[in-house]
């Protein structure tokens, strides 16, 4: 795990440019070259801005391959990878890192209300079949799940770097909300590790 930043500052989540007959890349070609010109640190592609969603799967790969490559290193780029199918999200994670997308913003799996153990252990194989780092995005308005803190926790530990907190709501009011029930959840698990002392014997006072 590398405690590099993958960048700082502000990151776009751009548009993907549609026409009728499909993905305008002249016209995305544009936008990255103007968001760079601009001075934005970082832009991330097909997220839920850029109609990651709804892109065929040969439009998606596309318009990332398109963006490493029209960027050609002189920003990062964030690659919008996530599904609710978990293979998928594996092989989409894969190629953005063979075509030299900067990291992968995974979104939890959407529709299927994953478990927090199956959130944990679908983060942790994408981030195992990665070579880049990974954001995990949390929208539970739009997902219908979200992830606790300890579950975060736990997948910080298999590698994924950082979090986003995106719902719609304040994110400092929402961290501030989730504060409470992780050190209760952490006090608790640390509890469960301590070794019982056995009470010693009391006598009365001679």
């Amino acid at each position: 795990m590398t405690s590099n930043p993958i960048f700082r500052g502000v990151a776009t989540a751009l548009i993907t440019p549609l026409t009728a007959s499909g993905v305008d890349y002249p016209a995305l070609g544009r936008l990255i070259d103007w968001q760079i010109s601009e001075g934005v640190n970082a832009l991330v592609i097909a997220g839920t801005t850029g109609e990651g969603s709804t892109l065929t799967d040969e439009e998606h790969r596309e318009v990332l391959r398109y963006s490493a490559e029209r960027a050609a290193g002189r920003i990062p780029i964030i690659a919008g990878t996530g599904s609710n199918d978990t293979a998928y999200a594996i092989s989409l994670t894969k190629y953005a890192c063979e075509v030299g997308c900067d990291a992968m913003l995974v979104v939890t799996p959407y529709y299927n209300k994953a478990t927090q153990n199956g959130l944990v252990q679908m983060y942790t194989a994408i981030a195992d079949a990665s070579t880049k780092p990974i954001i995990v995005y949390n929208v539970p308005s739009r997902t219908g799940v979200n992830i606790q803190p300890v579950a975060f926790l736990i997948v910080k530990d298999g590698c994924v770097r950082t979090i986003q907190l995106s719902d719609g709501t304040n994110t400092v009011d929402r961290a501030l909300t989730m504060i409470p029930e992780l050190v209760e959840k952490v006090s608790a698990l640390l509890k469960k590790d301590e070794v019982p002392v056995a009470a010693e014997e009391t006598k009365p006072a001679q």
